[in-house]
């Protein structure tokens, strides 16, 4: 990607001298060294920002060559009046196959001008021909009303373009009810990219929202060309609970899309939406899970979806299963209903926040959790035969570490697996046949 990295490289000297001073990271620069010769599999986790400054919400992808790109999100001050939104910056980082992380460079135009956070990422996406994309939420000024809203900027990280809003702005006005004083929001957003040359980003939006508590909507927007244009907004579907945040998946020539349905009893629980391939049409959303949730407020929890050549996964907290904690439901490609529902940390004290990837019949989930003899940590149980036996949950962050928030990509060879644990960004590559030998044992 030279014309980004060509534009950002001052951004890239900088970060670069505070990665030299960081003496935790030798150690494991030379074990990658020492790694070349075989798969890319590492003992350790590898800190990708660096130390001295706060941060949270990676996101990760691959492309068609091994390279993994992680997008981050660097904390700022916070802003007064506005509630926990703090000025924050992004951040991107390629890391080779064949090679240590290298620098990160900053994404965004405007120092600044980021509101993402653990529950409202930033996204990266790669497209069918090696196109890496951005979405991520931005402050900005209202032209309608002249309040603060947060909109939702597009960038392609590989052709050099400015950024594009893809949100229409909004009418309605939710500044008095809103926390943070903003009069609308996009957020809690997702990008996916099809085979051919299409990409599609979703997200949460309050326009037609009463309260800032009222249910919202899910809006979709288009490329047929790799990011150069996008189709106008798009209302999806409604009646979503304001914060679910929905993730989506290409699958079988559509798109699988999470979100948290919210009925007239104010239940509040996982549905898994196909959604066709122009955005035109919506199937029928389908509950996943066995009992209801019913509460007044968001609960905030996420919903990761994958799909694999013959499987489509949904892993979720479930409030209402015993026990309650992260759990797992697969079908065919041909299904409507979920099943085969499986608590995948059942004897852990507290299991959240799952991610979870798919390649083939592989699948791979990791969460955080805590335990009996341990505080928070990242966790990682994966399966070889399309989620019907799943690996021993193991940890992958450090006992004596608090680690949360993870993200997870995988291809034919290996995955890596990002999280936050101490305001940084860490990130460990595993061979998958280290992971299926470790299974079969």
């Amino acid at each position: 990607m030279p014309t980004f990295t060509k534009a950002l490289t001052r951004t890239a000297i900088i970060y670069a001298r505070s990665y030299r001073r960081s003496a935790r990271l030798w150690p494991v620069l030379l074990a990658l060294l020492t790694s070349f010769q075989g798969l890319p599999a590492l003992a350790e986790p590898v800190a990708i920002s660096p130390e001295g400054v706060r941060a949270s919400a990676v996101d990760i992808a691959y492309d068609a060559d091994g390279t993994a790109w992680l997008l981050w999100v660097q904390k700022g001050a916070r802003i007064p009046g506005a509630g926990h939104a703090s000025a924050d910056d992004l951040y991107l980082t390629r890391w080779p196959a064949d090679a240590p992380p290298e620098a990160p460079v900053m994404v965004n135009a405007d120092t600044g001008q980021v509101r993402a956070s653990a529950l409202s990422r930033a996204r990266i996406a790669i497209d069918s021909a090696g196109g890496v994309h951005a979405l991520y939420p931005v402050a900005d000024v209202s032209p309608i009303h002249g309040k603060p809203v947060i909109n939702i900027r597009y960038r392609s990280l590989s052709a050099g373009a400015e950024p594009v809003q893809l949100n229409t702005p909004a009418d309605n006005d939710l500044s008095s009810t809103s926390h943070s004083n903003v009069g609308s929001a996009a957020t809690f957003l997702s990008l996916s990219a099809g085979p051919d040359n299409d990409l599609y980003a979703l997200w949460i939006d309050s326009r037609h929202s009463e309260f800032t508590e009222s249910n919202s909507s899910v809006y979709g927007s288009r490329s047929l060309n790799n990011g150069a244009t996008w189709s106008p907004d798009t209302p999806l579907f409604e009646q979503v609970c304001p914060c679910c945040q929905p993730d989506t998946v290409w699958s079988n020539n559509q798109l699988l899309v999470s979100s948290r349905q919210v009925d007239a009893e104010s239940h509040r629980d996982p549905h898994i939406h196909r959604v066709a391939a122009d955005l035109g049409s919506t199937k029928t959303a389908v509950r996943v899970g066995n009992d209801r949730w019913q509460l007044e407020g968001c609960p905030l929890k996420r919903i990761s979806v994958a799909a694999g050549s013959k499987q489509e996964y949904v892993a979720w907290y479930a409030e209402m299963e015993t026990p309650k904690g992260v759990w797992l439901g697969r079908r065919s490609l041909q299904d409507e209903s979920f099943g085969n529902y499986t608590p995948l940390h059942p004897d852990a004290a507290v299991s959240d926040a799952p991610a979870t990837a798919a390649h083939g019949d592989a699948l791979w989930v990791v969460w955080h959790a805590k335990t009996a003899d341990a505080g928070r940590g990242i966790y990682l149980s994966a399966s070889d035969d399309g989620g019907a036996s799943m690996s021993t949950p193991e940890r992958l962050s450090e006992l004596d570490s608090t680690a949360a928030f993870p993200a997870i990509a995988l291809n034919e060879r290996e995955a890596i697996i990002g999280w936050e644990t101490g305001g940084q960004i860490f990130a460990i590559r595993r061979a998958r046949t280290e992971t299926v030998a470790q299974h079969e044992h």
